[in-house]
């Protein structure tokens, strides 16, 4: 009995000192515990903006594929344009002169029912644009435009009872007026809508068209009309933010109208001295275009 008294003590006794020691080890080496911590939350990394953002990459640059750079390039941009055109003036088959004005007496003639035909050539313009490009291919535009056609001659089909170009205004046939000298002056603004067929090459075709309105008339009168477009073009790269612009459109003018004067001295008439005719027509202008887009 005596014994296992003894030992009993003795093991309490072990025990004791076990404990007291394994926590002398703790407070005196606070490094261990860090095993024991839970670990903190984890947070977002940190990322520059500026390495967030791929804007202004050129493909043809670096050593990765053109469609990984189509993925981090620029989803947008905007763009001005700025061409120099030529106009070609396509002649006119389907003129009417319908109104006549005589200015001395102050009288006119509405019923005249005349057709004939007009020449003309074409001459230099303008053309400025301001747009906006969406994932590169998708363009939406506003263009300002200025061009210009010179009438040649007019020759009527029967034009048997007045005359154009002076005289007695009686004649024995067709009317023909050569030199007439108008110029024919367009200046539209429109809307356009345009795609660029394909986006990873320096050559980048694209097609599309707008409309709007447009002020057209010669030096004596002017007024606003309706038009409407179509474009095909080619954009070439030279350098990221600069291409050449190269386009050929043609410009519906639809149903025109403006005064055409005749003065002249008749001795027999002189009330008929000044008259002023009313040409009306359809016309369309074809337009060369070539210029810089400037993107930003």
């Amino acid at each position: 009995m005596f014994i296992r008294i003894i030992v009993l003590i003795l093991y309490f006794t072990v025990l004791h000192i076990t404990s007291v020691n394994a926590q002398n080890d703790v407070i005196n080496n606070p490094v261990r515990d860090e095993y024991f911590k839970p670990l903190p939350p984890p947070t977002k990394q940190q990322v520059n903006k500026r390495q967030k953002t791929f804007s202004n990459i050129n493909q043809y640059e670096g050593d990765h594929s053109a469609k990984w750079y189509r993925k981090r390039q620029a989803k947008k941009s905007w763009y001005i344009i700025f061409d120099l055109t030529y106009s070609f003036f396509q002649d006119v088959d389907n003129l009417k002169v319908n109104r006549v004005v005589y200015t001395d007496n102050n009288t006119e003639n509405g019923a005249l029912n005349y057709t004939g035909t007009i020449d003309g050539k074409g001459a230099l313009g303008m053309d400025f644009a301001l747009g906006y490009q969406r994932k590169e291919r998708y363009r939406f535009e506003v263009e300002l435009s200025a061009y210009r056609a010179f009438l040649t001659s007019i020759k009527g089909n029967n034009f048997t009872d007045i005359s154009l170009d002076g005289g007695n205004y009686i004649e024995s046939g067709p009317e023909v007026i050569n030199g007439v000298g108008d110029v024919l002056t367009v200046t539209p603004l429109t809307f356009n809508i345009l795609i660029n067929l394909r986006t990873e090459k320096k050559v980048i075709p694209y097609i599309g068209g707008g409309a709007g309105y447009a002020v057209i008339g010669t030096t004596r009168e002017y007024d606003l009309y309706p038009v409407t477009q179509y474009k095909v073009g080619l954009n070439y790269k030279l350098s990221k933010k600069i291409n050449i612009n190269l386009a050929y459109k043609r410009v519906m003018l639809g149903d025109i109208s403006y005064p055409y004067t005749v003065r002249e001295e008749n001795t027999a008439n002189p009330a008929y001295n000044e008259r002023i005719y009313t040409m009306e027509y359809e016309q369309n202008l074809d337009i060369l275009s070539m210029g810089y887009q400037f993107i930003f």
